[in-house]
C-alpha cells in the first residue's frame, strides 16, 4: 500500500519538474537565441518480491516478481534548432544562419550564445549583455587585413580614419583617336585679272585627306580652258594637291598631285590659255593659315581665298589625390597629339592645386598606341611635388596601361588611394563575420571580425544564464573558426535569431503533464481512502 503513494508521489514531482521545463520554456518564448528544453522520465528501481528460476525436469522457469517503485527525470535535452531569424535595428545585431555560436568573454573565460544583440561601449569595445561581456574576434590591422591565425580576442569600433597619402593612380578608359581638326574656308572663290584686263573666276574644294591633319584641295578656273602651271607643269581648266597642317596650324606641306611644291615654286594661272602668267600662291616657307592667304592675286584684284585652322589636340586626365595631411589636390595631367597613335605629356604642362616643385620624372612622356588602339609605350610615370604647407615631397606612380584609343569620346576615369580624415557614420556585418566601418569621408574598411565556436556535441553545452552556454565534459572542446567555414553558418547583419520555442507544441506537452499530474495525485487519493478503509476494519 506505501508503495503506491511513494510511486505516485515520485510522479507528482516529475511531472512538477516537467511543468517546470514547460513554463521556462513558455517564459522564453521572445527571448534571442533561446533554445528550448525537453523532459525524459525514466523508471526508478523496482522492489524484488521473488526471482526468476530456472526451467527444471518436471518444472519450467517462471520469471520475477518485481514491483515498480516510481519514476525520475531521465534527462533534459535542448533543442538546438536554429530559430527564425529577424531583421532588427541594432547595427551591431548579428544572428548566424546555421551552425556555431558567437564567443564573448568575461576576461578569464570564454562564453557562447546565439543571440547577437550586441553594442559598444564608451571605448569603442564590443560587448554583450548587461554584464559588459566582450565580443571575442580579430581585429584588423591598419591596412585591413585579419590574421585569423592567432589567438581571438576583444574586437573595438575604429572610429575614426586616419587620412593616407595618394601613392598610386591608374587611369581608365578611352583618348578619341579623331580629335577636333577642321581646315574651313573663309573665301571660297576670287576674281583673278591679268594685265590685258582679262578676269577669270576661280574656286577652291576642300576635303579631308585619310592621312593624320591633311587636306586635299581642287583649284577649278571659271574657264575651262584657263591653264595652271606649275614649276613647267601646265594643267587646263584645274589643278589639284594636298596640304598638310602641323598641330599649331601652320602648312608643313603644299604640293600638287603632280609632286611640285608650292612652298618653292610659284602657281600661276593663264587666262583663256594664252593670256599672260598671274600669280596666285607663291609661298616661300611654311606659313600660317589664319594669317596667310592659301591662294591670292595680289596684282590684280587683290582678292584672296584664306582658311582658318581649328585643331583640339590635348585631351586632359583629372585626378584628386591627397598628400599625408588628408588634404586633397586636383592633378591635371595633358597629352598632346603629335602624330597618328602619338601623344606626349609635357612636364611644363602639368598642373596640381596647392602644390609646388611639381615634375615628372621624365621631360616629355610619349605615348604611342598600335593599330589596335592598345597602349604599347608610356604606360608609367611619376609625378613629385612638394604640398603647400609640407616640407617633405610626395611621389605618386602614375599607371595609363588600361588606356586605350579608339575613334570614341574621350572619357577617363582615375582610380587611386589616399584619402582624407574620416568618421564612422555606419558598420555592418559580411557573411563571414568581417565588421565593415563606412567613414564621413566616402571610404569604407574592414574594422574586425567576429571568431565563431562550434561543438562536436552542441547539446552537451551548459546554460550558465543570460542566453549563455559553457562548455562540458560532454559538449567537446570548442572549435573556433570564422562563419561560413568549418561547418559555420554565415552572419546576417542587422538580424537576430529568435527563440525557437514552439508554444503549439508546448501547450500540447502540457496537457499530458498535467493529465499525468492529476493520474498521479488520484492514485494518492485512492492509496489514501484504502489505508482508511484499513484503519477502519478495526472497530
Amino acid at each position: 500500500m506505501m508503495r503506491s503513494l511513494y510511486s505516485a508521489v515520485s510522479g507528482l514531482k516529475a511531472h512538477q519538474t516537467a511543468m517546470d521545463v514547460i513554463g521556462n520554456n513558455i517564459s522564453n518564448v521572445n527571448t534571442t537565441g533561446y533554445k528550448s528544453s525537453s523532459i525524459t522520465f525514466q523508471e526508478l528501481f523496482s522492489q524484488t518480491l521473488q526471482g526468476a528460476t530456472s526451467a527444471q525436469d518436471n518444472t519450467g522457469g517462471s520469471n520475477a516478481i518485481q514491483i515498480g517503485l516510481g519514476v525520475s527525470v531521465g534527462s533534459t535535452n535542448y533543442n538546438m534548432e536554429s530559430g527564425i531569424i529577424e531583421s532588427s535595428n541594432g547595427v551591431l545585431d548579428a544572428a548566424l544562419d546555421g551552425d556555431g555560436y558567437f564567443i564573448v568573454s568575461d576576461g578569464s573565460q570564454n562564453y557562447y550564445t546565439r543571440a547577437g544583440s550586441f553594442s559598444y561601449d564608451g571605448e569603442g569595445n564590443i560587448t554583450y549583455g548587461n554584464d559588459g561581456y566582450y565580443v571575442q574576434g580579430w581585429q584588423a590591422d591598419e591596412d585591413g587585413k585579419i590574421n585569423t591565425n592567432i589567438q581571438a580576442g576583444n574586437i573595438y569600433l575604429d572610429r575614426s580614419m586616419d587620412p593616407s597619402a595618394t601613392t598610386y593612380c591608374n587611369f581608365t578608359g578611352n583618348i578619341n583617336s579623331t580629335l577636333e581638326n577642321i581646315l574651313k574656308l573663309q573665301t571660297s572663290e576670287i576674281d583673278i585679272k591679268d594685265t590685258n584686263g582679262d578676269t577669270d573666276t576661280i574656286s577652291v574644294e576642300l576635303t579631308e585627306g585619310s592621312a593624320y591633319n591633311t587636306w586635299e584641295y581642287t583649284l577649278t578656273a571659271g574657264d575651262s580652258s584657263s591653264v595652271f602651271e606649275i614649276n613647267n607643269h601646265p594643267s587646263t581648266g584645274s589643278i589639284s594637291g594636298e596640304i598638310v597642317l602641323n598641330n599649331d596650324g601652320t602648312v608643313s606641306s603644299f604640293t600638287t598631285d603632280a609632286g611640285d611644291d608650292l612652298l618653292s615654286n610659284a602657281l600661276t594661272l593663264s587666262i583663256g590659255g594664252s593670256g599672260p602668267a598671274v600669280t596666285i600662291a607663291n609661298h616661300t616657307a611654311s606659313f600660317d593659315t589664319s594669317t596667310t592667304a592659301l591662294f591670292e592675286d595680289a596684282a590684280g584684284t587683290k582678292e584672296s581665298i584664306t582658311a582658318d585652322y581649328e585643331f583640339d589636340s590635348t585631351a586632359k586626365l583629372t585626378a584628386e589625390v591627397y598628400d599625408s595631411q588628408g588634404n586633397s589636390h586636383t592633378l591635371y595631367l595633358y597629352a598632346d597629339q603629335v602624330a597618328d597613335n602619338t601623344w606626349e605629356i609635357n612636364s611644363s604642362d602639368v598642373d596640381l592645386t596647392d602644390a609646388s616643385n611639381v615634375s615628372l620624372d621624365s621631360n616629355t612622356i610619349t605615348l604611342v598606341f598600335d593599330d589596335d588602339g592598345k597602349l604599347v609605350s608610356g604606360d608609367e610615370l611619376e609625378l613629385s611635388f612638394t604640398p603647400d604647407g609640407l616640407s617633405s615631397t610626395q611621389t605618386i606612380s602614375v599607371d595609363l596601361s588600361e588606356m586605350s584609343q579608339h575613334a570614341d569620346d574621350t572619357d577617363l576615369t582615375a582610380v587611386y588611394d589616399g584619402y582624407t580624415a574620416g568618421s564612422l557614420n555606419d558598420i555592418s556585418y559580411s557573411d563571414t563575420g568581417e565588421l565593415v566601418g563606412s567613414y564621413s569621408n566616402g571610404y569604407s574598411k574592414i574594422i574586425a571580425q567576429l571568431a565563431i565556436g562550434d561543438f562536436a556535441n552542441p547539446s552537451g553545452l551548459l546554460k550558465v544564464g543570460d542566453t549563455l552556454f559553457q562548455e562540458s565534459v560532454n559538449s567537446g572542446d570548442v572549435i573556433i573558426s570564422t562563419a561560413g567555414s568549418g561547418g559555420t553558418g554565415a552572419i546576417k547583419s542587422s538580424s537576430l535569431e529568435a527563440s525557437n520555442v514552439d508554444i503549439s507544441e508546448q501547450f500540447s506537452n502540457m496537457i499530458k503533464i498535467q493529465r499525468g499530474y492529476q493520474a498521479n495525485s488520484t492514485v494518492i487519493t485512492t492509496s489514501d481512502e484504502m489505508l482508511e478503509t484499513l484503519v477502519n476494519m478495526k472497530r
